[in-house]
């Protein structure tokens, strides 16, 4: 639990929250490099902060595993990333942190509301589908990339993306975090929609 215990202590260093992590994953959890933690060797944060990951899943197969870090370059491109893969949900998120034009009480309040959602929906998908060890679910979040996608497995296995512009990536603060939840206990896809409904300014389109 070393890597787990230390990432705890430099986000509350940091006045940050702490990201959603399943508990099946804090064991396996290891430092990778400053301000990088994961339960696989091979991660690169330049990547996740590329948001490279949505697209290594897409291809897959990928095993289970959660990915912390904050990367970024120049003067104001900078992002808190947060991997977690567990099926049947994958779940990318990523929000700005850091940069010469940020503002850290905004960002702080924010990662905060942000995992609050993440850890709903990550409870949720233990909840209902503790049994299912395919994965079937992937949310993709970015605030300063503009993305905000959920994808289904079809029975084909290829992926299908549910669309609508009119989603724009922004945490509504004074959301119902309840949205998160999956109160229906058949639909793992209504408790991502929710999900996708908290952290952006249109409603999803239905799945």
């Amino acid at each position: 639990m070393k890597g787990w215990r230390d990432l705890c202590v430099t986000f509350g260093d940091a006045g940050l929250s702490v990201p959603p992590i399943p508990k099946a994953h804090r064991a396996e959890l290891s430092g990778l490099y400053k301000w990088c933690w994961s339960t696989r060797a091979d991660i690169s944060p330049g990547d996740m902060y590329m948001f490279e990951y949505v697209n290594e899943i897409l291809a897959g197969p990928v095993s289970d595993y959660s990915a912390v870090c904050h990367a970024g370059h120049g003067m104001n491109s900078y992002g808190l990333n947060v991997t977690i893969v567990k099926a049947p949900l994958a779940l990318l998120f990523q929000h700005s942190l850091g940069g010469a034009y940020s503002n850290p009480t905004t960002d702080f309040i924010q990662i905060a509301a942000c995992f609050a959602y993440m850890r709903s929906l990550v409870t949720s998908a233990d909840r209902v589908h503790a049994e299912d060890d395919s994965l079937r679910h992937l949310v993709a979040w970015s605030d300063f990339r503009r993305i905000a996608d959920y994808y289904t497995r079809a029975d084909s296995g290829g992926w299908v993306k549910h669309l609508n512009e009119d989603r724009y990536p922004w945490v509504r603060l004074d959301a119902d975090d309840r949205r998160a939840a999956d109160r229906d206990p058949e639909s793992l896809v209504a408790a991502c929609a929710r999900f996708i409904d908290s952290l952006t300014g249109a409603r999803s389109s239905e799945v």
